[in-house]
């Protein structure tokens, strides 16, 4: 679980939605968390940045890490 103060909400949505077990696209974080397919492929990669979640640029998904 984030324990950072200054995430916003749709950030935290969005990573409590991407699974530890296999990798997802952001269109499917899109239809799990009901927010826009390019806002979530935005705070995805910002997340991946972050190092929170693994980013595959290859195959265009994301994965949760188990901090």
């Amino acid at each position: 679980m984030l324990k950072q103060s200054d995430i916003t909400q749709e950030a935290r949505i969005i990573f409590e939605s991407t699974p530890y077990s296999e990798a997802v696209t952001a269109g499917e974080v899109s239809q799990l968390t009901g927010l826009a397919q390019p806002r979530c492929q935005l705070i995805l990669t910002q997340l991946a940045m972050a190092g929170l979640v693994k980013e595959n640029t290859k195959e265009n998904t994301f994965q949760n890490i188990q901090l």
